[in-house]
C-alpha cells in the first residue's frame, strides 16, 4: 500500500513538473502558475523519495510530516477552488432571456493582431454577439509595456473585421489588470446607459476571478467561455490555471 502511495505521489510530482517546465521552455513563460506547479513537484518527489531517510531523527519527523501536511493541504485547497472555477467558467452561463452587456477582457497583443488565447476570446464573445444581434460589447485592455496599440484596440479591430457594428463596440483602454477590466468596463457601462449585466468573454480558468471582480463593484455577471483550444493555449491551461488559484486566494484572503 505504501509503495503505491509513493508511487501516485511521484506521478503527480512529475506530471506537475512536465506541467510547469513545458510552457517555461518552448513559450519563455516564467510566472507564480508554472513556478508553483515546479516548486510543487520537486518538494512532493524528494519528500516520497528520501521518505524512510527522514525518520532517523525526531526533527527529521517533525520535518516530514509539517511538509507532508502543507503539500497535501496546498493540493486539497487548489482541487477545492478548481470546483467553483469549473462550475462558475462552465455552467454559471447566461440564461436565454438575459439582457446584458459583453465584456471581452484583454491579453496580450501581437503588433495589431490578438494572441492565440485573445483571439480564442473574441472568437467566443462573437458567437455570442452573432446570436444575441442587439448585446452591446465593451472591449477592456490598455497598452502593454511591450506593445504600440491598446488591446481594446485591436479587439475592436477584430471584432469588426468578423462583422460586428462599430456601434455595438465600446473600447476601454485604460486598464493593465482583470480588475482594472472590470471597473473601468463598468463605468463605461453606466456612463453609456448599457446593461448592467455583464457577460464576461474570458478563458474558464479565469472566470471565477473576474466574477468575483465585478461582484465586487456591484455587477451581476455570467460566463461565456472559451470552448475552443489550439494545441499552443491548452498547452498553457495549467500554468494559468494554477495562477487563478494563487490570484484568487489572494483575492479572499489579503485584497
Amino acid at each position: 500500500m505504501k509503495r503505491i502511495l509513493h508511487g501516485v505521489v511521484r506521478t503527480i510530482a512529475v506530471f506537475f513538473l512536465f506541467c510547469g517546465i513545458f510552457p517555461l521552455c518552448f513559450y519563455g513563460h516564467l510566472n507564480t502558475g508554472n513556478g508553483a506547479l515546479i516548486l510543487f513537484g520537486i518538494f512532493a518527489f524528494l519528500l516520497s523519495v528520501f521518505w524512510t531517510q527522514l525518520q532517523k531523527t525526531i526533527a527529521l519527523r517533525i520535518l516530514r510530516y509539517t511538509a507532508s501536511g502543507v503539500l497535501l493541504t496546498c493540493f486539497v485547497c487548489g482541487f477545492m477552488i478548481s470546483g467553483f472555477m469549473i462550475w462558475f467558467g462552465y455552467v454559471h452561463t447566461p440564461p436565454a432571456d438575459i439582457q446584458g452587456t459583453v465584456v471581452v477582457l484583454g491579453c496580450e497583443i501581437h503588433g495589431e493582431r490578438p494572441s492565440r488565447v485573445l483571439k480564442a476570446r473574441l472568437d467566443a464573445a462573437l458567437s455570442y454577439l452573432t446570436q444575441h444581434p442587439e448585446t452591446p460589447v465593451v472591449v477592456a485592455g490598455g497598452v502593454g509595456d511591450d506593445e504600440i496599440y491598446s488591446e481594446a484596440y485591436v479587439m475592436r479591430k477584430y471584432l469588426m473585421e468578423n462583422g460586428i457594428a462599430s456601434t455595438r463596440i465600446y473600447c476601454e483602454e485604460q486598464s493593465r489588470d482583470t480588475k482594472q477590466n472590470i471597473l473601468y468596463a463598468g463605468e463605461i457601462i453606466r456612463r453609456e446607459g448599457l446593461p448592467e449585466t455583464m457577460l464576461i468573454a474570458t478563458d474558464g480558468f479565469h472566470q471565477l476571478r473576474a466574477y468575483l471582480h465585478a461582484n465586487a463593484v456591484h455587477h451581476p455577471a455570467y460566463a461565456i467561455p472559451v470552448t475552443s483550444f489550439t494545441f499552443t493555449t491548452f498547452s498553457m491551461q495549467p500554468e494559468y490555471w494554477v495562477r487563478e488559484i494563487l490570484g484568487i486566494l489572494h483575492f479572499t484572503l489579503i485584497a
